[in-house]
């Protein structure tokens, strides 16, 4: 998201609404010019950049536009520190020659030259590396690969982002898939209620950052996030009341969006959500009374269905009723606490800190199944010719979801295996992230 200084409105005062200025073809060639300066800029410094998309800046009409086009490319184009010697370490050996500081320029060269024959470089090196972990010292490697419609996009998004920085709470409505909603809206630990009416689920209302009491600027980021989850479904709305300031005067405003907004952001792929267990299927929303059960998983056994959710801290109060809920409905839940920075283990409920154990939790429901987990282990399934399809799955990379189908199709465990591959795993509440390994 961008600096509040970038955030461009049209607010209209009689209505009380505003909107996000967003750019489209008209600007392809405002994108092309920050495209191509960065493309002539390889190897350059990254305040030498700045200098120079200052200078555009005053050459065109909408100068925050360029700004803000710049700010994406720098994001999203590689940056490394420049040449090969140690900044920390020469500075440490800097001042361990001149704990009292360097009294003449006669001193100071004969410093760098002697530094400069310990590392086997030149004193201009040495005086380049002193600061060159500095981010505006940092050197353009690589240039963002991205056109000027998806850029302009990128922009538009990040516009809308900010606005809601200025949000107390949001409403959302017409939502096309309200238990995904949900187990977003538990990741980013964003505090919400539901709306049921006539046993559906019409509306999800979420505290924005300015209502929430934990520090604003994180709460913030994770109200922009929810907004990148939300573009992803096939259909959504939103309406929400943010408060600008002007001229020292604060206003409250409606801001509304939807999905028919879709063609001006990002067309972005939603991430990777996978069961860690083949036996884990993915639940729907269950109305119980008036409000709502938002189970991540079910999992049964002959006749047996449990639901699973996971879930963090703040959510207790909640958990407890609805647990109590479904209790009387003779409903068969467990709630998988996800224990946070300075969380404490909740006495007789599952818990886990950081990623889950998902082994554990099914081991939990069924004890009885460690028996047939053994069965779909490595040394019961037809022998795997483990290089060819270590290679398949490389060549996959990075469509995830063939990946696996790969390596599950070869009766393999996902998670060993892919670490075997090469690739770094976690689990970040119910999604798998993967990387991989350079």
């Amino acid at each position: 998201m961008f600096q509040t200084e970038l955030l461009s409105v049209r607010r209209n005062n009689n209505r009380g609404t505003v909107t996000p200025i967003f750019i489209g073809e008209d600007f392809y060639e405002y994108s092309k010019l920050v495209r191509d300066l960065f493309s002539s800029m390889v190897g350059k410094r990254r305040r030498d950049i700045h200098e120079e998309l200052r200078d555009l800046e005053l050459k065109v009409q909408y100068n925050k536009v360029i700004k803000g086009l710049g700010e994406i490319m720098f994001r999203q184009s590689r940056f490394s520190s420049s040449g090969s010697l140690e900044p920390a370490e020469i500075r440490k050996e800097i001042f361990l020659m001149t704990p009292h500081g360097i009294q003449d320029p006669g001193e100071r060269s004969r410093i760098f030259d002697k530094i400069a024959a310990q590392h086997s470089a030149s004193p201009q090196e040495v005086e380049e590396a002193m600061y060159s972990d500095m981010e505006e010292e940092e050197i353009l490697l690589e240039v963002a690969d991205i056109e000027d419609e998806e850029l302009c996009r990128h922009y538009n998004l990040e516009q809308a982002e900010t606005l809601l920085l200025k949000a107390f709470q949001m409403n959302v409505k017409d939502v096309s898939d309200w238990g995904s909603l949900a187990r977003e809206s538990k990741k980013l630990g964003l505090l919400f209620s539901t709306r049921v009416v006539s046993g559906e689920i019409v509306e999800m209302k979420f505290d924005g950052p300015l209502s929430a009491v934990e520090e604003t600027r994180r709460y913030s980021i994770r109200f922009a996030q929810l907004l990148r989850f939300l573009i992803t479904l096939e259909k959504w709305s939103f309406d929400c009341t943010v408060v600008l300031e002007k001229d020292r005067k604060k206003d409250k405003f409606s801001f509304h969006l939807d999905s028919y907004a879709e063609s001006y952001f990002p067309q972005k792929i939603s991430g990777n959500t996978m069961p860690h267990d083949p036996g884990l299927k993915a639940a729907a929303p269950i109305i119980v009374g008036d409000d709502a059960f938002f189970p991540d998983y079910f999992i049964e056994k002959g006749e047996r269905k449990a639901f699973i959710e996971v879930t963090r801290t703040m959510y207790r109060d909640f958990n407890e009723k609805i647990k109590a809920k479904l209790g009387k409905m003779g409903i068969d839940a467990i709630f998988v606490y996800l224990l946070g920075t300075g969380d404490k283990p909740i006495k007789g409920e599952t818990c886990f800190r950081d990623s889950i154990d998902w082994d554990a939790v099914i081991q939990s429901l069924f004890p009885d199944r460690k028996e047939e987990s053994k069965a779909r282990s490595p040394a019961n399934v037809e022998k795997v010719d483990i290089e060819e399809l270590r290679s398949k799955v490389n060549r996959l990379w990075p469509d995830l979801d063939s990946m696996f189908r790969e390596i599950e199709a070869a009766g393999l465990d996902l998670v060993d295996t892919l670490k075997d591959f090469g690739y770094s795993t976690r689990w970040e509440g119910l999604s798998l992230k993967i990387v991989k390994n350079s």
